[in-house]
């Protein structure tokens, strides 16, 4: 009983320490991306991907027959996370002085959206897009953000 529970308090204490050692190399840095067919999720070096694959029984249906989710996981590399989070500060992401941009709620578009937290403060960003001509364009640093995500997640070579 008395290994076990030593066994037990030195698995805790190295967990412990690997978080406390995480933390303060890499901060407190979250961002979540959301478009209309995957989430991106990256909470310190950590990044999670879920992503719908839609099959369509009917090829001129715009509903879809089969909805097949597939979530994968990963590490950020240093380089990855470091260009995001400068991306973030350098573009002004977090001083965005709306909250919205795009097409109006009433009318029809497809979500795009971009929270970031980072040294204590939050900024989330929703584009509407919508193809009138009319339409308000995303913001520089919301676009650029969104390309920075979109590049590392698909150049990163092992998924779990």
């Amino acid at each position: 009983m008395k290994i076990i529970l030593t066994i037990s308090f030195l698995i805790l204490s190295v967990a412990i320490f690997a978080q406390g050692t995480s933390k303060s190399k890499i901060g407190n840095f979250y961002l979540e991306y959301t478009s209309t067919n995957k989430t991106i999720i990256i909470k310190g070096d950590a990044i999670t991907l879920q992503e719908w694959e839609e099959q369509y029984d009917n090829p001129i249906s715009s509903m879809p027959g089969s909805r097949k989710e597939i979530i994968k996981t990963s590490i950020l590399s240093p380089a990855d996370l470091s260009a995001l989070k400068n991306l973030v500060k350098e573009k002004g992401f977090m001083s965005l002085p709306k909250n919205e941009y795009g097409g109006s709620a009433e009318e029809r578009y497809y979500p795009y959206s971009i929270t970031v937290t980072t040294n204590g403060k939050q900024k989330k960003v929703v584009y509407r897009s919508n193809p009138a001509p009319t339409t308000e364009q995303a913001p520089q640093a919301f676009t650029d953000l969104e390309k920075k995500i979109n590049e590392i997640t698909s150049g990163i070579k092992q998924w779990k």
